[in-house]
């Protein structure tokens, strides 16, 4: 399994292109840095954080297009993904999960 993700930018772009493939939205990958960098346990970290936050565009969202960024550094990793949909009342939402014990 480290080998499939031995090289980040593919393995993001591969999971980015079976999601637009299967999916009616459109996402752009924008990733900065050296992922090679990382560590595996955070390269499938960010993998899993992207499926996720893909799905909750697709099921949630009711956007077209979302754009993921994926920004290695020295310091720290940031990871984003961005999309044009209706958003939602964070703290509420919060609230809600909490109380139905998905928090």
């Amino acid at each position: 399994m480290v080998v499939a993700f031995a090289h980040q930018g593919e393995a993001l772009r591969s999971q980015i292109a079976a999601f637009t493939s299967r999916n009616d939205v459109t996402v752009k990958l924008d990733l900065r840095g050296n992922p090679e960098e990382l560590t595996t346990s955070q390269r499938l970290s960010i993998l899993a954080f992207v499926r996720e936050a893909m799905v909750n565009v697709r099921d949630h969202s009711g956007a077209k297009a979302a754009t993921v960024t994926v920004s290695v550094g020295r310091a720290r990793t940031h990871a984003a993904v961005l999309d044009e949909g209706r958003g939602f009342d964070v703290e509420r939402t919060l609230v809600q999960a909490a109380r139905r014990g998905r928090l």
